[in-house]
């Protein structure tokens, strides 16, 4: 019994242990990345938002060069876009966000490094589908062809959250700024058990806790619906904060 206790309280030592130092973990692993080195004469507070509007616009030229609808996410004007070769063709705006402490915490030289670029989706989760494809019998009757032109469609009422994991291991959280069904509320819970049982998985394939910051932002679900289906297969992201 005394062994089973003591083996029982080393793993939740080494548990708490890894939690606590897993944020210090994570952006070891995120500057060790980086194939310069950090800049750090860019840390000093006068710069932060001479540094922060830089990496925007790098990210941003850097874009230009994708030829396929790509994603930029401006928590400064709290609004999302979709671009082609960097120019905006779509806008929704930012009812409500969430940005993880830990990355108010990057320095300067840092965040420059992560956020000048594209940053590339690893993995994405999402409760609709990509593509809908919606099956229907031909009107064999005037009757029939004017009941199936007023059908309500039941795609419109889908409940609309995306989980966008980026290579670097930072989550983004997109969803609908309304949960007023139990629809709604059905969904929103299964994509957060979803996105629970990912980043577990993530601990268990590197064998120790995973940290992961995240980026919440919620918008209508109509654009988030749009956003998602417009989308490439080989998302990038422009994250500027």
């Amino acid at each position: 019994m005394k062994i089973a206790l003591m083996i029982v309280g080393l793993a939740a030592l080494v548990l708490t242990v890894s939690v606590v130092t897993g944020p210090d973990r994570f952006l070891k692993g995120l500057v060790a990345e980086q194939i310069e080195p950090v800049d750090e004469s860019l840390n000093h507070s006068r710069l932060d938002s001479i540094v922060h509007v830089l990496a925007y616009k790098e990210a941003l030229l850097e874009l230009s060069k994708q030829d396929s609808i790509q994603l930029v996410l401006d928590l400064k004007a709290s609004a999302v876009y979709l671009t082609i070769h960097g120019v905006p063709v779509f806008q929704s705006l930012i009812s409500e966000q969430e940005l993880d402490a830990f990355l108010n915490k990057f320095s300067n030289g840092v965040y420059r490094k992560v956020f000048q670029k594209p940053l590339p989706v690893a993995h994405t989760y999402a409760t609709i589908v990509k593509e809908p494809v919606i099956e229907q019998q031909a009107p064999k009757t005037p009757e029939e062809a004017m009941a199936v032109a007023y059908m309500p469609d039941t795609i419109q009422d889908e409940s609309v959250y995306l989980y966008l994991e980026l290579a670097n291991g930072i989550g983004i959280g997109l969803e609908q700024s309304n949960r007023h069904s139990l629809t709604d509320l059905a969904a929103y819970l299964k994509y957060k058990k979803e996105v629970y049982l990912r980043r577990w998985s993530n601990h268990w394939d590197h064998k120790w806790y995973q940290y992961q910051p995240e980026i919440t932002a919620r918008l209508p679900k109509e654009d988030l619906k749009a956003i998602y289906r417009a989308l490439s297969d080989s998302p990038q992201v422009v994250v500027y904060y």
